[in-house]
């Protein structure tokens, strides 16, 4: 029972890391070549990059216990939602 509850765990880190990252790639990459037109404009660009840096640092924080802690220990298993347990 354990394995299987670790292996939902690993499927969803995997599957919501993906979600993230795909959209917030292009996000950050957008704000990236943002050219302020004014201060106020250049504070929300450094806010907005700064936000997303963070993300994608919890991210890499997510897919760092994956791959430290659960690949290798655990068999891949398909990815999909549909693995992953619902509360009862």
């Amino acid at each position: 029972m354990k394995q299987k509850q670790l292996l939902a765990i690993k499927n969803a880190i995997s599957i919501y890391n993906h979600e993230i990252n795909n959209p917030l790639t292009i996000l950050y990459g957008t704000i990236q070549t943002m050219e302020p037109k004014d201060e106020a404009q250049k504070k929300l660009i450094e806010q907005m990059e700064k936000n997303a840096e963070r993300i994608l640092n919890a991210s890499a924080e997510l897919n760092e216990i994956d791959q430290e802690y659960l690949t290798g220990i655990l068999p891949t298993g398909e990815l999909s939602l549909e693995n992953i347990p619902k509360k009862s």
